[in-house]
């Protein structure tokens, strides 16, 4: 089975969750919607992370 375009952007919107910066938000987007495009599936399975969530992830 074939995945639609419009399921990877609604995935990558809830993925991307609320704190992403809104150019970066359409910019996640159109790479989506340009690779699609191209043959190339790209799921986001993640947002803004901070610094210290980073730091956590290396420590754990």
């Amino acid at each position: 089975m074939a995945i639609k375009l419009q399921t990877l952007l609604n995935h990558a919107k809830e993925n991307m969750g609320s704190g992403m910066n809104p150019v970066v938000n359409e910019t996640i987007l159109e790479v989506v919607k340009l690779a699609f495009e191209a043959g190339i599936i790209v799921q986001i399975t993640a947002g803004y992370r901070c610094f210290f969530m980073n730091k956590a992830e290396r420590i754990n």
